[in-house]
């Protein structure tokens, strides 16, 4: 998934000078632009309800597992009143049951078995709805990652809907660039290239996996994403570097692009993104 932040401060950079759009190298044939790491996947995990926190092991930089528990709640109170509702429910089926067989004999009316029948659905749907309940008491990790965040501690009682970790997936990860629109006349989805990272001075291969639906008018450029070949455990989401591609465009074609504003471009209005 494309991340919309990512994107902004990707840009900010470019306009600020940090992340120059550069010109294709010197080669003919070779071609290099700006790049940032994002995360497959990545996501907030807000509290499902109002409680204290009893479990919270995770710091920032932590790594996990799918279904490891990142976060439980104090649920004394719901996993009794789940334990009422499932004694109620258990004592509905069982007058439900006799309610039935007198009916058959004749011995029940009609209306004492329907009404049998409404109040062991009505128990059904308490158990249910405590069941819900109980069961977000317990936030599980939905897949293998890296905690990127951490907005609460053990022992705090939050309200429903607070931040409390941010995560990231250990999947490959992907590149943004942001190349001039001249390039889709040879780069297509699946093209290669090379990654040169600038926190480790590493270089790493990588391929285009998505390319932007529009291209700005105004800047004439598009928005590309790519994803490394192979997982790197050494790589975090937000490193920087450089992508080089091998193309047959002319230097003098692709340095007829030029960066504007990101006001005029409007390449600083959140677009939704699916993945």
């Amino acid at each position: 998934m494309v991340n919309l932040m990512m994107r902004f401060i990707f840009v900010a950079l470019f306009l600020a000078g940090l992340l120059p759009f550069s010109s294709p190298a010197q080669s003919a044939d070779a071609a290099e632009i700006q790049t940032v790491l994002v995360a497959n996947q990545e996501a907030t995990l807000a509290s499902p309800m109002k409680g204290q926190i009893v479990k919270l092991d995770f710091f920032n930089g932590d790594q996990f597992s799918k279904d490891d528990v990142l976060v439980a709640f104090d649920c004394r109170i719901i996993e009794a009143q789940y334990a009422g509702a499932a004694a109620r429910l258990e004592g509905a089926n069982a007058t439900l049951g006799t309610k039935k067989k007198l009916k058959e004999l004749k011995s029940a009316s009609k209306l004492e078995y329907a009404l049998a029948v409404a109040e062991a659905k009505q128990a059904n749907a308490e158990a249910r709805e405590y069941k819900v309940q109980k069961e977000l008491c317990v936030i599980k990790a939905p897949y293998d990652g890296r905690v990127t965040g951490k907005d609460a501690n053990l022992h705090e009682t939050v309200e429903s809907g607070q931040p409390l970790l941010k995560i990231a997936s250990m999947d490959k990860l992907q590149a943004q660039l942001l190349v001039p629109s001249v390039w889709l006349s040879w780069l297509k989805t699946g093209s290669a290239l090379r990654l040169k990272i600038d926190e480790n001075g590493k270089s790493y291969a990588a391929h285009i996996i998505r390319i932007g639906g529009e291209v700005d008018a105004v800047s004439q450029s598009i928005m590309v994403v790519a994803e490394l070949d192979e997982r790197e455990d050494d790589l975090l989401p937000g490193m920087s570097g450089t992508a080089y591609f091998n193309t047959p465009t002319p230097r003098k074609e692709a340095q007829k692009t030029k960066l504007q504003p990101a006001s005029q471009a409007g390449l600083l209005q959140p677009k939704q993104d699916h993945e």
